[in-house]
């Protein structure tokens, strides 16, 4: 199989290499980074929206030397079947991000699981969940080896994040995990509008919905985001969160941090908008 090609250049995140370069600068801002972690949760939109949220949580992940990320993404439809990507690398403006084959047919055997499909969305219109990750993870982390995993929405995504980390873990082997998901997609557009519009309807996302799922990431319980997420459309990829935390605890996690929150609605209010969060974890101890 090939490498991936980046098909949101341009659009989602700038087209050049030194495009991306200096609107990560720009989204870094004079901030000191994070402690150093073994794993993260991050959002997906386009960088305008969520880039500055990202860059935390990969600048602290940087900050452990990691040669190795695994990278838990994809939106699943109900009952979709979980894969694993087979490509070779994957594509960014900065060069190209180098894959794990070795490892990737590791865990493709370990948990029997499908080469991402010939459907795949890759293939097509791309998919924001993991393409806008690929830029920074290049910038920050320009050796690190990658495997792509799109885990399912179900307790399956527990068992596939437990077990990637078990194959991929080893003696001196530094391992970095991350998960790649949005929060509350709230207003019309999405079929989701318990609390009506504007800035009541923002301060609900904000102090309860959002909150409730990012408690449960906090605490380190896949089971619980997992829960959170089919109860109240907090996470729209609540299978690559569990799978992350559940590798992170398999590596010896034991705190996470929330580095930022924000919604899009902070950026351009409306009725229709989408909850962010950067969560880092550590073994501490």
């Amino acid at each position: 199989m090939s490498s991936r090609e980046a098909v949101l250049a341009g659009m989602w995140y700038p087209g050049t290499e030194r495009g991306c370069r200096l609107k990560i600068e720009q989204l870094m801002g004079d901030e000191a980074p994070a402690a150093a972690g073994i794993g993260g949760i991050v959002p997906h939109a386009g960088w305008e929206y969520s880039g500055a949220l990202a860059i935390k949580v990969y600048r602290a992940i940087a900050a452990a030397d990691p040669e190795l990320l695994i990278l838990f993404g994809t939106h699943m439809a109900p009952g979709s079947a979980p894969h694993i990507s087979r490509a070779t690398g994957f594509e960014t403006p900065l060069g190209t991000i180098a894959a794990d084959t070795d490892l990737a047919a590791r865990i493709a055997e370990a948990l029997e699981l499908d080469t991402d499909p010939a459907d795949s969305s890759w293939r097509s219109d791309g998919d924001n969940t993991i393409e806008v990750q690929l830029p920074m993870i290049k910038h920050f982390m320009p050796d690190t080896r990658l495997v792509v995993i799109a885990p399912p929405f179900g307790s399956r995504a527990v068992e596939i994040g437990s077990v990637a980390a078990r194959e991929a873990k080893g003696p001196g082997v530094r391992l970095a995990v991350v998960g790649s998901t949005d929060l509350t997609h709230y207003g019309p557009r999405f079929g989701f509008a318990p609390k009506g519009r504007g800035e009541a309807a923002a301060r609900w996302v904000r102090e309860e919905n959002d909150a409730r799922v990012i408690r449960r990431m906090l605490d380190l319980d896949p089971e619980g985001v997992l829960e959170e997420a089919a109860r109240n459309h907090n996470a729209c990829v609540p299978g690559a969160v569990a799978a992350a935390i559940a590798a992170a605890r398999e590596l010896g996690a034991t705190s996470a941090t929330l580095l930022d929150y924000r919604t899009s609605y902070d950026l351009q209010p409306g009725d229709t908008f989408v909850g962010y969060a950067a969560v880092v974890m550590r073994v501490v101890g």
